[in-house]
């Protein structure tokens, strides 16, 4: 007895993927603000609706773009809105302690 395999072509089904994906780690640069990042600090003020950081400030740059500051005088931060950012401040304040 033989059997006969049918294949059909008329349907498709699609199964999304059932594994979490982890998105790509971003590189992240911290260093000490420089007179030169003065304008970047301003409108990343301007974003979070606060005041300019004033005195030594720690700067946070997640592939290459300006995402937080804290400031080392205070501890006032100042972080971007439209990108995730809590993780990043936690760093900086990591970085302070």
């Amino acid at each position: 007895m033989t059997r006969s395999v049918v294949i059909r072509t008329d349907r498709v089904f699609l199964r999304r993927s059932r594994a979490r994906t982890v998105p790509p780690m971003s590189s992240l640069l911290i260093r000490r603000a420089h007179t030169t990042d003065s304008r970047e600090l301003n409108r990343l003020a301007a974003l979070d609706s606060s005041d300019p950081l004033q005195g030594d400030i720690l700067l946070a740059r997640a592939d290459g773009e300006l995402r937080a500051a804290l400031s080392l005088s205070d501890g006032r931060v100042v972080a971007d809105p439209f990108a995730r950012t809590a993780q990043i401040v936690r760093t900086l304040r990591t970085w302070t302690s």
